[in-house]
C-alpha cells in the first residue's frame, strides 16, 4: 500500500448552509452543503491530494 505525503496546513476554514424544510407536521427534511478550504493539500479527492473539498448530505426526520 502507498501513503502520500500531505503537507501541514496553516490554514483552514469552513463554509456551511444548511436549508430545513418542514413538509408535514411530523416530517422535517433537511440538506447540507459544506465546503473546507485549505492553503495546503490537506484533503483527498480520488486518489490525489487538494487544498478544498465539498461535502453535500440529506436527512429527513420524522417526529413522535
Amino acid at each position: 500500500m502507498r501513503r502520500r505525503q500531505f503537507e501541514r496546513a496553516d490554514h483552514l476554514s469552513k463554509d456551511t448552509s444548511t436549508p430545513q424544510y418542514k413538509s408535514f407536521p411530523l416530517l422535517i427534511m433537511r440538506a447540507e452543503f459544506r465546503a473546507d478550504k485549505s492553503d495546503k493539500n490537506v484533503f483527498l479527492y480520488g486518489s490525489h491530494p487538494a487544498n478544498h473539498q465539498e461535502t453535500l448530505s440529506c436527512q429527513v426526520a420524522y417526529i413522535f
